[in-house]
């Protein structure tokens, strides 16, 4: 009896320990499934893995990330994200993962999703309703203007004049977008504008339209558009640190207002890439996903040859799948049949976003890193050297770090004229060990921003979302050069350049990507 019940109980210990190591098999298989399948969502940050485990090559990145150092590209981060897993995130000095910034064009894919959103829950009729319909006020049904729809906003097809592309954003008033932000009605603004053909008939690139999109949803509602984003669209996908920029009726900017992390950029990309899913929860429907990155038109990109489809708000990737772009070169990638996600951010000129784009980035490098669907061999050197790749940035900066004025200079405040970065008056402080200095911005605004030396960037957080970066050396004893990035605000790096004589100084203003450049005097107040 007693050797019956020790059979038993040793058959048991075996029957439990098989059953452990079954389920011990199946949580390893499950883990490793979600590991590669990318089923996990990211909320505050992204799960990471080596290139190799997602089907993708360490060294062809690595490659990559060394050519924009060498050609000293003007490339602030660059995000691949394949399975849903962050394989790769390089940040170019002064920015870091915290940095929030300001993604311009990129904007309008979010008011796209927004207008779907409102499309689908029945707050707006549908892509075919008419302006006419929908601002009575402002425009007669009757009228071309008037037989605009939801449709021709979307796919920049609405007829207007509107020679965007034609002039600088920063230096033209000819460029309607330029009067469109400095109106007090953006919408009326819009609406005044003449028509130069029949809704429909051609793309012709208009942020205006972006922004109209946005003052629909908003008029549907009854209620804030920015908080129907944010209440349906950033809380849930965990996206916290961004700003909306609005108008004076406190339309958000949908032509380019918003400025976000690149991580959080991406998120938005995994979005439209799960087809409007998160997490289980269905933000956005798969009919508007596919209705809005499918081709609409044809258009045709600043100094490129080929014409470019483009969708509702979406620009078609030559390599497959879309992408969001705006101004200095912020992308967003996202390609299905790849299962992939890519950010850059950018300061880069139109000549350079022609001839060193992201795209071409992606076709060189990022697209041929892609080896298979499933993990490949480990390659622990590679994978390493992109894991501590620290980019070196540029350091071409003068070599003075003082000058025998400034005690004449330090306390001074200079005031301005008029001028493309709406400064008033500028402060300088040399006493010390640190420089700075005080910035007032049309007259309203003042803060301190310290002056990194030696080539390096100081970084001086001006509010909990927008910090300033300044270095600057001397080139003789009366000529002091900045470089400063906001990149709250603009993905421009300003080259400043300020010669001080007697109770003056010369300021010359130039902007790394419209490559504007302005000389203005200020005066030395008592």
């Amino acid at each position: 009896m007693g050797g019956q019940r020790g059979n038993h109980y040793t058959k048991a210990l075996i029957t439990v320990e098989v059953v452990e190591l079954r389920l011990i098999r199946w949580i390893i298989i499950l883990s490793l499934m979600l590991t590669f399948t990318g089923w996990s969502h990211p909320q505050e940050s992204w799960p990471r893995s080596t290139p190799e485990v997602q089907g993708m090559d360490s060294e062809r990145i690595l490659r990559m990330l060394r050519f924009i150092d060498h050609q000293q590209l003007n490339i602030h981060s660059v995000l691949i994200i394949r399975h849903g897993h962050l394989v790769s995130e390089t940040y170019y000095p002064p920015y870091t993962a915290e940095t929030v910034q300001r993604i311009f064009s990129c904007t309008k894919s979010f008011a796209s999703a927004l207008m779907g959103m409102a499309i689908d829950r029945g707050y707006v009729e549908g892509i075919h309703q008419r302006m006419g319909q929908v601002f009575p006020e402002y425009v007669d049904i009757e009228t071309p203007m008037g037989q605009i729809s939801i449709h021709h906003l979307l796919s920049m097809t609405d007829g207007l004049d509107w020679p965007e592309w034609a002039n600088p954003y920063m230096t033209s008033q000819s460029n309607p977008v330029y009067g469109q932000n400095r109106s007090e009605d953006r919408v009326r603004f819009f609406f005044e504008r003449s028509m130069a053909e029949s809704p429909g008939a051609r793309f012709n690139y208009n942020s205006g339209s972006s922004h109209i999109l946005m003052a629909i949803v908003q008029k549907a509602l009854g209620a804030s558009a920015s908080r129907f984003a944010d209440e349906n669209l950033f809380k849930p996908m965990g996206i916290h640190r961004y700003h909306w920029w609005a108008d004076r009726q406190g339309i958000p900017d949908g032509g380019g207002g918003l400025s976000m992390t690149p991580r959080d950029l991406a998120k938005f990309g995994y979005l439209y890439l799960k087809e409007g899913s998160w997490n289980g929860n269905q933000l956005l429907s798969p009919q508007w996903v596919t209705e809005s990155t499918k081709e609409h038109i044809k258009a045709q990109l600043p100094l490129v040859t080929e014409e470019v489809g483009y969708g509702y708000q979406w620009w078609m990737n030559s390599f497959g799948g879309y992408s969001a772009q705006g101004l200095g070169g912020q992308y967003l990638f996202v390609v299905p049949e790849k299962d992939l996600v890519v950010v850059f951010t950018c300061g880069l000129s139109t000549y350079d976003m022609a001839s060193t784009a992201p795209e071409r980035l992606m076709s060189s490098f990022i697209l041929p890193a892609i080896r298979s669907n499933k993990p490949i061999p480990n390659n622990p050197k590679d994978s390493k050297a992109l894991r501590e790749f620290a980019p070196k940035g540029s350091n071409a900066m003068a070599d003075h770090t003082h000058s025998p004025i400034e005690r004449e200079i330090s306390g001074q405040r200079y005031v301005f004229s008029d001028n493309l970065l709406g400064v008033h008056s500028l402060v300088f402080n040399f006493a010390g060990k640190d420089a700075s200095v005080v910035v007032n911005i049309n007259g309203t605004m003042e803060y301190e921003v310290f002056i990194g030396k030696g080539g390096q960037y100081r970084v001086t957080k001006v509010t909990d979302l927008d910090w300033q970066a300044l270095r600057g050396g001397w080139q003789d004893e009366r000529t002091l050069l900045l470089e400063w990035q906001v990149p709250f605000h603009t993905p421009e790096t300003m080259e400043l350049e300020l010669v001080f004589e007697d109770d003056t100084v010369s300021l010359t203003i130039h902007g790394t990507v419209e490559r504007y450049q302005q000389t203005v005097v200020g005066r030395c107040k008592k």
